[in-house]
């Protein structure tokens, strides 16, 4: 049976504009942050899959109560592609390993954003 992965966690990753150029220390908490919530979302709810996935089909959806043009949309999503490698889920995030992502917004109420991960197993 293929490893799926299906999870939810409260709050939003910044997008490139909200980081623009702060200083690599801000950047790296961010980061840290966010491995730190993938990680211990999936060890809580899900679990990680025997070994890396070689290949998956991954859709990232964004809910927020602005809509961010597609360049933040995708680029808010590198620090969680980037922790799901760490935590083992998936081998890389190669177009070899993901194809192209399928990125999604959805609109909800100020103070409600979250992010919703879906990693099925190709």
């Amino acid at each position: 049976m293929p490893y799926k992965l299906s999870i939810e966690i409260p709050g939003l990753p910044k997008t490139v504009n909200a980081l623009g150029r702060r200083h690599w220390a801000v950047k790296v908490k961010h980061n840290r942050h966010w491995d730190c919530l993938v990680h211990s979302v999936i060890l809580l709810e899900a679990k990680l899959p025997p070994k890396p996935l070689e290949k998956a089909l991954v859709v990232l959806t964004r809910v927020s109560s602005v809509e961010p043009d597609f360049d933040n949309l995708t680029n808010s999503f590198k620090v969680i592609l980037d922790s799901l490698i760490k935590c083992g889920v998936l081998e890389d995030d190669r177009p070899k390993n993901i194809g192209h992502p399928t990125y999604v917004w959805e609109k909800c109420k100020p103070g409600e954003g979250k992010i919703r991960i879906e990693v099925v197993e190709q």
